[in-house]
Formats: structure tokens, sequence, C-alpha cells
């Protein structure tokens, strides 16, 4: 199960994979394509593939690190260590309801820091 942020950050690479931009991307230093080849053949992706599921990557933490340190440790809890509501609300201190309000507070600002850095990207 890839949980919320794995969704997100799953389709959002195929996204961009399909867009405009990719024709308009960077190249590469030779280390980086070497190292883009061996991922791509590690994980059977293409290296184009490869490069905006890094890229992607690199933005989906940096949009974490964003956050206030209430909202990703919410979010952290539940996406990545896949703990349920209760769980996090008892490792917490906090009530069940707080812990929703803060799980939808950082998936909305979460969401909202993505999509900036993915225009800004997108801008010519």
């Amino acid at each position: 199960a890839l949980g919320w942020l794995g969704r997100i950050t799953r389709n959002l690479a195929r996204d961009r994979a399909r867009g405009w931009w990719w024709s308009r991307r960077r190249p590469l230093a030779t280390d980086d394509e070497a190292a883009l080849r061996l991922v791509a053949l590690e994980g059977r992706q293409q290296p184009d593939d490869a490069l905006a599921t890094a890229q992607l990557g690199v933005q989906v933490r940096e949009a974490l690190a964003a956050l206030s340190e209430k909202q990703r440790g919410v979010l952290e809890l539940r996406e990545i260590d896949g703990l349920d509501y209760g769980e996090i609300a008892a490792a917490l201190g906090v009530p069940v309801g707080t812990v929703e309000s803060r799980l939808h507070r950082a998936r909305k600002a979460l969401a909202k820091r993505l999509e900036r850095s993915l225009n800004k990207e997108d801008a010519p």
C-alpha cells in the first residue's frame, strides 16, 4: 500500500512525464546520467522516468520540510509510519479530532506547496 503521499508522488510523476515540460528539461552531467541509468535498470524505469521521479521526490521532500513541525509530524505518522488516527492521538497526547484537523491542514498545505512548486517549474 502506497498510502496517500505515495499516491500523490506517483500520480504527479506520471502527470509530469506526460507534460510538455519534458522536452524542455536541462541536460544532466555525465555522472548524473550514469546514476539514472543504474536506477532505471534496477527499478525497470526508463531513464527519463527515473529523472522525473527523482525530481519529484526532491520537490515532495522540500514541501514536507516547509510544513510546520506539527503538520509534518502528524503527516509522517499517518502516511509514512501507517498509524491510524487513534494511534496518532495516543502518541501525541491529543484528541482524535485534533489529529483529523492537523492531517487535513497538513495535506492541504502540502498540496498547495507542491502545486506552487510544480507551477513555478512550468513557467517559461
